[in-house]
């Protein structure tokens, strides 16, 4: 993800703010934050009830939270408001 941001600054971000794999989500958004502070562009946090998800969305750079399990035609929907601001 930071390779691709690197290269091309995203128009929108879909974050999973649970990676099992490297490193959680916020962290990850930090370090892109941190490295493109020019860049601006949404993010939306995907997240399980209360497990991962920031108290405060906003305050930690995200600007919608969509909690699992979720619908494909909400995210696609909450993408495309994000999209048009």
């Amino acid at each position: 993800a930071l390779a691709a941001v690197a290269e091309r600054p995203p128009s929108l971000l879909i974050l999973d703010l649970q990676t099992p794999a490297t490193r959680p989500g916020l962290d990850l958004l930090e370090e892109i934050r941190a490295r493109h502070p020019r860049a601006s562009f949404p993010v939306i946090g995907l997240s399980r009830e209360s497990e991962g998800a920031p108290r405060e969305p906003a305050r930690a750079g995200i600007d919608r939270l969509i909690t699992k399990p979720f619908s494909v035609s909400v995210l696609r929907s909450l993408a495309r408001e994000l999209l048009r601001d």
